[in-house]
Parts: C-alpha cells; sequence; structure tokens
C-alpha cells in the first residue's frame, strides 16, 4: 500500500480544553481546524489531529521524534509543562508525560543516555543484556516499565 502521508488522532473528551494544552506541547495553535471537532497540527512528515471522542479519550499513545530530548524538556517546562524521567534503551531515548485525558505522549531522541551506556557497556564497550521498555495502558504513572530480554 503506497502511502503518502499518516495522521495520528489523539481523542478527548473536551476539545477546547485539549487544545489550549496540545498549543503548549507544540508551542503554537492548531494549524488548521478541518471540522468544528478536530485541530490539526502540521509536522514535515505527518500531522497530529485532536478529535472530541470521549469515548476514546485517554486511550491514545503517541511519539513525537525530537532531535534533543533536553532542549525539548527545557521547551516544555519553559511552557507549563513537566516531561517524564528520561529512560533509554539501545537506540533512543525517552520521557513522557499525559495530556488532561491521560493520552500518553512519548518525547524519542536518537541515542542513549549516558547512565545507560555506562550500566550497559562496562569496560569492553559490548552491551551486557538489552532491556526493552514495556508501556502498560493501566499504568497510573505513564512511565515505562523496564522488562529484561536475557
Amino acid at each position: 500500500m503506497p502511502t503518502i502521508k499518516a495522521y495520528a488522532v489523539i481523542c478527548t473528551a473536551d476539545l477546547e480544553k485539549a487544545k489550549a494544552w496540545y498549543g503548549q506541547l507544540f508551542g503554537r495553535k492548531p494549524d488548521r481546524t478541518p471540522m468544528a471537532e478536530v485541530h490539526q497540527w502540521y509536522f514535515d512528515d505527518g500531522s497530529v489531529q485532536l478529535l472530541e471522542d470521549a469515548h476514546c479519550a485517554g486511550r491514545t499513545k503517541l511519539t513525537l521524534i525530537v532531535s534533543n530530548l533536553e532542549e525539548t524538556r527545557a521547551g516544555l517546562t519553559n511552557r507549563g509543562l513537566t516531561l517524564g524521567a528520561a529512560s533509554g534503551g539501545d537506540f533512543a531515548t525517552v520521557a513522557q508525560i499525559e495530556d488532561l485525558d491521560r493520552n500518553i505522549v512519548t518525547s524519542r531522541s536518537p541515542g542513549r543516555p549516558p547512565d545507560v551506556i555506562a550500566a550497559r557497556d562496562g569496560p569492553s564497550n559490548t552491551p551486557r543484556s538489552a532491556a526493552r521498555l514495556r508501556f502498560s495502558p493501566d499504568s497510573s504513572s505513564g512511565e515505562p516499565a523496564r522488562e529484561s530480554t536475557r
């Protein structure tokens, strides 16, 4: 199936409150409101739609690829949002935040955080056991749980 572009859809119970929250997250107002119940932000390689749908609210997960997680954290802090603690695997570092409906937004940047490199690689620079992140939809904290893949 040839795909030209993909849209991520985030469901919310209160469109106006969520519009303000995602405006803080993205640092700007929606780029478009194609329908009364939809707000949309455009990015280079895709789009995020905010949809008023109380039935699906709180069940959405969105991953945003960012170039630098700590710069992203600082920008969010300046806009009044708090990104959770960073954790990483072999190829990326992630941190999460929940919106007002408890949808989970993950910011992901390439590379491992320094503490993961030191803990895993040791003196030989050969990764020991790989760890993966397991996201639980029932997690009250929104933080990923670590699971060994030995």
